[in-house]
């Protein structure tokens, strides 16, 4: 009894396999940021008969103390055009100063009607920045300068 179980899982498995690969879905989702802004590039795969699907984002800013300092939420309809493989390029600049120790944290969605169904993906990112100051910006005359 218990082979049979586990040969029936294995071959449901397996004749779901086609079905998650021909369906619209995230491929990749890379994404960081810094003390500026961030960027994010999301690699989608579209179902072959989906006409459209539906993208939302939400990055967020947390501070040290894991206050939210800053959202950016969109949402846009992208049409298939005839690709099956597309990448989305996003980014964005901080409207607040950011220090060392915050933390960047990008929600991606998509959603993606076809006929007989609706296809659904969540991917996430997230990272702790990390703020440098470039060694050609700071010397010691640009210190004095500051204290005069």
């Amino acid at each position: 009894m218990r082979k049979l179980m586990v040969l029936s899982l294995v071959m449901l498995s397996l004749l779901m396999l086609p079905a998650m690969a021909s369906a619209t879905h995230f491929s990749y989702l890379v994404g960081m940021g810094d003390c500026h802004g961030y960027v994010a590039d999301a690699g989608v795969h579209f179902r072959s008969n989906g006409p459209s699907m539906d993208f939302s984002y939400t990055i967020t800013l947390t501070d040290n103390d894991g206050i939210v300092v800053e959202t950016i939420t969109d949402s846009m309809v992208v049409l298939h055009d005839g690709d099956q493989d597309i990448i989305l390029n996003f980014n964005g600049l901080w409207t607040v100063d950011v220090a060392t120790g915050f933390t960047v944290m990008g929600v991606f969605d998509i959603s993606a009607a076809y006929p007989g169904g609706l296809d659904e993906d969540h991917m996430e990112f997230s990272n702790v920045i990390t703020c440098t100051v470039d060694a050609e910006a700071m010397n010691f005359d640009s210190v004095k300068s500051m204290y005069r």
